[in-house]
């Protein structure tokens, strides 16, 4: 049985036309956690299934683009999805957001120099990005405003990787970056 949902008028992704229906078909769980708003809305109207976000937050708590906003969480609920929040700290602190966001935004063409020296070597990339954050520390505030669990080698590359999305520089070699962060920790 299809589930009908509000979905705002305007919204449309053709590949999601395709790709939805065969998970659903594949009894695959669809998460929205992260997309964009407009592919948010166009996996709510074509799932036959209840949707996941398996690890967003909510925007009404802090306003960063990787969280859902409340019009998301009711069309998320009439689908008879689920969401689980992810306690990363710029997900749920907005002095944490703030930081993070600002953080990457002051060594934006650093990264991109990076990326662009490093494009063919996604080793090297990561070395130069570990040298980077061990010259230039991570601001601190951002582990304490929230919770004793955000210090954790996990938070931390969550951290450094979605700083990296925020300004366009992280492409195929994020494993690599998570491989080699553990060291940058003060």
């Amino acid at each position: 049985m299809r589930v009908s949902v509000s979905v705002p008028v305007g919204y449309h992704c053709s590949a999601v036309e395709q790709v939805v229906p065969e998970m659903n078909r594949l009894g695959m769980m669809v998460d929205v956690s992260h997309v964009s708003d407009e592919t948010f809305f166009d996996v709510l109207r074509m799932s036959r299934a209840p949707v996941i976000a398996s690890y967003s937050s909510c925007r009404a708590v802090a306003d960063h683009i990787r969280n859902v906003n409340d019009g998301q969480l009711r069309v998320l609920a009439e689908n008879g999805g689920v969401i689980m929040i992810n306690f990363y700290p710029a997900y749920i602190d907005e002095e944490a957001s703030r930081k993070t966001k600002a953080y990457f935004d002051k060594w934006k063409s650093a990264f991109e120099a990076m990326k662009a020296e490093h494009a063919a070597d996604s080793i090297a990339l990561g070395q130069a990005r570990r040298a980077h954050f061990a010259a230039t520390p991570w601001p601190r505030r951002v582990w304490t405003s929230c919770s004793t669990t955000s210090s954790t080698p996990f938070a931390w590359r969550v951290s450094i990787t979605s700083g990296l999305v925020w300004t366009g520089t992280v492409g195929p070699s994020c494993r690599e970056i998570w491989k080699t962060w553990h060291s940058c920790r003060a």
